[in-house]
């Protein structure tokens, strides 16, 4: 029992540990790019990486900062406003809601629509759900089903804009053909369960 007990002291030791080491490498990572960056503040490549640390390591702020520059320093790429708007939709999510707003706006562009993007698509139509503008919300879902007619979520939050448009019937199948999609997705079982 004693030496369970040494070896799960020695494996908790040893993940705090390696848990302090990445903190400091995320640390000094992000200290050098800053140092580069603060000679460099417009190159961008070091903008980018500064901003993909901070994500990879949940720093949603952090990175914002650096994705706004970004967006300002080059409107016309088409990256930069997809990166940016997907950041604003987390921050959203974290209880900050102003961010749906600034993400939809960015969305709302006609070049997002232009672009056909599916990951873009598939975030401004839960947004326009949200903000009760179902008839766009459909029509960016009919874009992405288009490219992927297998997306269980598209065809719940299909349903979802057809009930709140008042038509039961084709919410209902839509609700069906997300779990026909996807069996697991539950949030379209509770639903049609009502």
């Amino acid at each position: 029992m004693r030496i369970i007990s040494l070896v799960f002291l020695l494996l908790i030791a040893c993940n705090q540990k390696e848990k302090d080491v990445k903190v400091t490498d995320f640390r000094s990572s992000i200290s050098l790019l800053s140092e580069k960056i603060l000679e460099n503040p417009n190159d961008t490549s070091l903008l980018h990486s500064r901003a993909d640390l901070f994500l990879i390591n949940g720093n949603l702020e952090g990175a914002l900062l650096d994705l706004e520059y970004l967006y300002q320093l080059d409107s016309n790429n088409y990256q930069n406003l997809s990166n940016l708007s997907h950041v604003y939709y987390q921050l959203g999510e974290k209880g900050k809601i102003d961010y749906f707003r600034k993400a939809l706006l960015l969305l709302d562009k006609e070049i997002v629509t232009l672009k056909n993007e599916l990951k873009d698509l598939s975030l401004r139509y839960k947004l326009y759900y949200y903000i009760s503008k179902h008839k766009k919300s459909l029509f960016d879902i009919n874009n992405v089903l288009k490219l992927d007619k297998y997306i269980a979520e598209a065809y719940y939050y299909k349903g979802l804009n057809f009930f709140k448009l008042g038509d039961t019937a084709k919410a209902i199948s839509q609700f069906q053909t997300s779990v026909e999609q996807d069996p697991d997705y539950v949030n379209a079982y509770v639903l049609l369960g009502h």
